[in-house]
């Protein structure tokens, strides 16, 4: 919990800080609020215990103000409960880092390009393979992941492996 509240609470923060740099950008008191504030909601789900660990996922949505949109992300807490200790990155788990990467690179480009986000069988409509291979590039792009029962489920926000009008993305690699 405390892990949590603190995590939560350092994203509180960044965002009142607009409160004390506003001069710094083109967002005023004189606009409406709705114009120069910044929105920032984070649901969390119910956790899922697989063995000896549970995995916590917050789904985040923020809205910058004057966007056009609102951005979607993910914040994902896993523990050990025996004895209780974070698992901070999916890289932590493997002894063999730069193999797991390759294998857990390859597992997920395959599920995401895989996809087909057309009503139309005829027309099909996937992701671009181009921004796939950036956004699963590195270690740093699997930071948010859960551990469920088929295996371990990596959350992409919006622009990480695909254009905004595709929505989050995710892909689960088997145990």
């Amino acid at each position: 919990t405390d892990v949590l509240k603190g995590a939560l609470t350092t994203f509180a923060h960044r965002e009142r800080r607009t409160k004390l740099f506003a001069g710094e950008t083109y967002l005023n008191f004189g606009m409406d609020r709705f114009f120069r504030t910044n929105t920032w909601e984070a649901f969390c789900g119910a956790p899922v215990i697989k063995g000896r660990c549970v995995s916590i996922q917050y789904s985040v949505t923020w809205f910058g103000a004057g966007a056009a949109h609102p951005n979607y992300h993910f914040l994902t807490f896993c523990f050990v409960l025996d004895p209780l200790v974070q698992i901070e990155s999916p890289e932590s788990l493997f002894k063999k880092q730069d193999e797991a990467l390759d294998l857990i690179r390859t597992e997920v480009r395959t599920a995401l390009l895989a996809q087909d986000f057309s009503d139309d069988p005829a027309e099909p409509m996937k992701l671009d393979p181009e921004y796939v291979a950036e956004g699963t590039e590195k270690w740093s792009n699997f930071q948010n992941f859960t551990l469920g029962d088929d295996g371990i489920t990596f959350l992409f926000g919006n622009y990480e492996v695909a254009p905004y009008v595709f929505g989050a993305q995710s892909a689960t690699v088997p145990y």
